[in-house]
């Protein structure tokens, strides 16, 4: 009998405690987000506009190498058998810390050019306005 007494109120008292007549307030957040991205000049259609390069001919080769600071995001085997001159090997745990060494427009390589995606987005949403992804990654400046 003492067992059903104990069972009783253990599921008594979490109903009689979550029925509560607070009112409680919503906050909406994709409001505030959205919000927040437009205050900070960071509304989708900025972040996503201009952010794709392709990689150069040989006539503008120069310049892209000496005008951006360009990120590689593949294996160091990878970047160590063949990467852009200039380059830095860095990955996204260390996207950042990479990025703020950055004295010129940020371009972002991996192998195809979707993992550098997603970092360019990153770095835009943490206020690198400048990076850009190179289109098709490595495979396009390859060919």
């Amino acid at each position: 009998m003492k067992t059903y007494r104990i069972l009783f109120l253990f599921i008594l008292i979490p109903l009689f405690i979550s029925c509560k007549d607070d009112v409680e307030t919503t906050v909406d957040q994709y409001e505030v987000l959205s919000d927040y991205l437009v205050d900070q000049n960071m509304d989708l259609p900025d972040i996503l506009t201009g952010w794709i390069v392709s990689a150069p001919d040989e006539a503008t080769l120069s310049s892209f190498i000496n005008d951006n600071y360009v990120m590689d995001l593949r294996s160091a085997d990878a970047f160590n058998t063949s990467h852009i001159e200039g380059a830095v090997n860095t990955s996204l745990s260390t996207l950042l810390d990479d990025a703020n060494l950055a004295d010129k427009p940020i371009v972002v390589a991996c192998y195809t050019g979707q993992s550098a995606g997603h970092a360019v987005v990153a770095l835009r949403l943490m206020g690198y306005s400048d990076a850009r992804v190179l289109k098709f990654g490595m495979s396009g400046w390859h060919s």
